[in-house]
């Protein structure tokens, strides 16, 4: 394909995209907006958001024709095991926060809840569409079940890890972070992605990117409104500040690592039938005094 036919694709994807790459020259505005609690919390986990940032980019310049459709064949198979349980931790954290006294969030924490159920299934169908394609086009008889019924990788372990030891922690109320941050990282990084396979497959590709497209678009709203709870309740409770820090920064950290083992998959002699690697222990200080 001509570098011509990439930049006109990608401009297409970015003008279908238009209200999330609106929101992105606007982040920085937002963020400015808000307390100082906010701005303390933005700048602690910055760090880690510049770290993501590189790796995306490295990522998104290391996806090509080759590896292109193996990569998003795991991301979808990953994806699925972090979102499968998501409205479940969301109103387990709420219920929490609201067993400890946190009225607020956690009426808003078990609101939210239901705006994730079953998301979970569009990585399925995503997966089953990829799959479709992929047999045909090499004689393969891969299923979605059989990529969905592998070990998780150590990126997806962290992530679970991550959030039930959120919910049983004196600190539910981090939920809220991991939240702001996930979602964030749909704004942030989904115009890129989506571009990147658009530039190599062509627009057809979007009908199995249903996930990423919907909450590049969605979550524009929903970072929104995480940004506002966690303001307000931080201005309310500011003890609560360094356990939201090592809850996004953590969140950040697992969300990365998922995404580089769906790459770390992909590279495997083009295959899409190995050994799994084996889950890693990944902490995160969700018991830190409030």
């Amino acid at each position: 394909m001509s570098l011509f036919m990439a930049k006109v694709r990608r401009l297409i994807v970015n003008q279908k995209l238009a209200k999330t790459l609106e929101y992105q020259e606007k982040l920085d505005d937002d963020v400015a907006s808000r307390s100082d609690l906010f701005q303390c919390y933005w700048q602690s986990v910055e760090p880690a958001r510049v770290k993501m940032k590189e790796r995306m980019e490295w990522l998104s310049a290391a996806i090509d024709q080759k590896s292109v459709e193996p990569f998003l064949i795991h991301f979808s198979a990953l994806g699925y095991h972090m979102t499968s349980q998501v409205a479940d931790w969301i109103t387990s954290a709420g219920q929490a926060c609201l067993a400890q006294g946190y009225m607020e969030l956690g009426q808003k924490l078990v609101k939210h809840a239901a705006h994730e159920d079953g998301h979970h299934e569009l990585y399925r169908n995503d997966l089953k569409g990829l799959l479709a394609g992929y047999n045909k086009k090499h004689g393969a008889g891969l299923t979605a079940d059989a990529l969905i019924d592998m070990p998780p990788t150590p990126g997806v372990a962290s992530y679970i890890q991550l959030h039930e030891g959120v919910i049983s922690s004196a600190h539910p109320y981090a939920q809220i972070a991991i939240e702001s941050e996930i979602e964030l990282v749909s704004v942030l990084y989904g115009p890129m992605m989506i571009g990147r396979c658009v530039e190599l497959l062509g627009f057809g590709i979007l009908k199995q990117l249903s996930f990423v497209e919907d909450h590049t678009l969605l979550d524009v709203g929903h970072t929104t409104y995480n940004f506002k709870a966690m303001d307000a309740f931080l201005n309310e409770h500011p003890e609560t500040l360094e356990p939201l820090i090592d809850a996004g920064r953590a969140a950040i950290r697992a969300y990365t690592q998922y995404l580089e083992d769906a790459f770390d998959r992909s590279q495997l002699a083009g295959q899409l039938s190995f050994e799994p690697e084996s889950a890693q222990d990944f902490t995160v200080n969700t018991d830190r005094a409030a």
